[in-house]
């Protein structure tokens, strides 16, 4: 449709193409007269050298273009023949086959393979188990020895 109006008016603005394009997206099928009142005027006072003869003919063969992308959007008159036999037997079995290889990371189970070193974590955790024992015993004395209290 732009090629058809810059093929009529070579000199229109970029703006004013996309405005006329968006407005006769809209209109649906229109015939030549719903064309012409929604676009015509319009091209007539903003071209220069523009005359109601261009115009028409740039209404008709909007109009023809209209009709063309409508056939073609329906498609529902068409009939396409397939070059060879779709066996959905085959199709179905290789669906299988993917759903069944699916590797997704909420599918797969978890290896807990540990990459720690033992002997360190016994240490680490035997002086942990050491120091919670030396703040307990530091409670335990605080609150016996206590000032004030005996």
């Amino acid at each position: 449709m732009e090629k058809e109006m810059q093929k009529h008016f070579p000199a229109i603005e970029c703006e004013l193409l996309e405005y006329v394009v968006g407005c006769l997206s809209d209109l649906g099928s229109p015939d030549k007269d719903e064309v012409y009142e929604t676009i015509g005027d319009m091209l007539l006072g903003s071209l220069e050298g523009c005359t109601e003869d261009n115009v028409s003919s740039l209404c008709e063969s909007l109009v023809d273009l209209l009709r063309l992308d409508a056939g073609e959007s329906n498609g529902s008159d068409q009939k396409i023949a397939l070059s060879a036999p779709v066996k959905l037997c085959s199709v179905a079995l290789a669906l299988e086959q993917e759903v069944q290889e699916v590797s997704s990371i909420w599918m797969k189970q978890r290896i807990d393979n540990s990459l720690v070193d033992q002997k360190k974590l016994e240490k680490a955790e035997a002086k942990l188990k050491q120091k919670n024992e030396r703040r307990q015993q530091h409670k335990t004395t605080d609150v016996v020895e206590a000032p004030g209290y005996v």
